[in-house]
């Protein structure tokens, strides 16, 4: 398990026995943003210091330092590993190629807001980003085309980095409000410009921060201000 924390470091845990596998090293400010690759071989961070970095899990070690284009809100990897997308303060959106280290395309798509969380659909044509701007877009990960806008009058997002989450067939969209809501969109195939949501859930009165679907589709999780996880049925 792979963790991002605000004193500069990120942490990494065995699951069977609870300790500290690794602490990953490098950054000069605070930590929004922590992924592990699909085959668990490489972890990669991105923070307030404007960086991305790359470790080996192996060792521990850092391979790669990247500069990004402002804070790194989030990040995520396509299900090959081969291409990193990052989520910026200045509501940019980045992709990068994994193997060199180099950028592949960088696009302003919220103007009016921090992107807080970006994420990769089932089969990585898509890309799911959430906004300050209180909008989810749908893109095109290979092109950064904005294929639709998802939004609700009651949805806003309470953070910089609140995270946003695909079902895991992608067939749909989730993110928690700052009422403590959950909001669910549909994401149509081929996707359209839907600016309602299908379903609201509210349960929490404290903000939500971070939502995951389970992958067997039974059950979304979120996380709240007040420290407390609450486990949902969709």
């Amino acid at each position: 398990m792979l963790g991002s924390c605000s004193d500069r470091v990120a942490r990494v845990w065995k699951i069977d026995t609870q300790r500290t596998m690794h602490t990953l090293t490098g950054h000069t400010g605070k930590i929004y943003a922590a992924r592990l690759s699909p085959d668990c071989r490489i972890a990669i961070t991105g923070g307030t210091d404007r960086k991305i970095m790359i470790f080996d899990m192996r060792n521990g070690y850092k391979i790669r330092v990247i500069g990004s284009p402002s804070i790194c809100n989030s990040i995520d990897i396509n299900e090959e590993g081969s291409v990193l997308a990052s989520g910026h303060q200045s509501g940019e959106v980045c992709l990068w190629d994994l193997r060199s280290g180099k950028q592949i395309l960088r696009e302003k798509l919220h103007e009016r807001g921090a992107v807080t969380s970006v994420s990769f659909s089932l089969g990585g044509t898509q890309l799911l980003t959430n906004s300050r701007d209180n909008t989810l877009k749908v893109l095109d990960s290979r092109t950064l085309n904005v294929l639709g806008t998802l939004g609700a009058s009651k949805y806003r997002a309470a953070y910089n980095w609140s995270r946003a989450a695909y079902s895991p067939d992608s067939h749909y969209a989730v993110a928690g409000s700052a009422d403590g809501a959950l909001h669910f969109w549909d994401v149509p195939t081929p996707v359209a410009d839907v600016s309602s949501c299908v379903k609201v859930l509210a349960d929490s009165p404290a903000a939500a921060a971070s939502v995951v679907w389970s992958p067997n589709g039974m059950q979304v999780a979120s996380g709240h201000r007040d420290g407390k996880l609450t486990l949902w049925s969709p």
